[in-house]
């Protein structure tokens, strides 16, 4: 098991870490925001309620069926571009 801390190891200043997860019967997505940086950041929960998932403030998830393999490229790809726009 790798913990979820660990990419802030290798990019410690990285605002998120997104995780892709498969399964034999699901693909589990998960985003969250580096504990260590001060930032204001998007609400990942809210971000991932678009897709069927939720969270909170600091970390979202989605659980997909395996049979909806091609959706993840697009959840990804919307994660990152509400993390990229710029905050408030």
């Amino acid at each position: 098991m790798i913990s979820r801390y660990a990419p802030y190891y290798f990019a410690p200043n990285a605002r998120y870490s997104i995780a892709v997860v498969h399964s034999p019967d699901s693909i589990r997505i998960t985003a969250m925001r580096n504990p260590w940086r001060k930032f204001r950041s998007i609400a990942l929960g809210r971000a991932f309620a678009k897709f069927g998932g939720g969270g909170h403030e600091r970390v979202g998830a989605v659980r997909l069926p395996v049979d909806q393999r091609e959706r993840v490229h697009d959840v990804v790809q919307s994660l990152l571009s509400e993390m990229r726009l710029p905050t408030r």
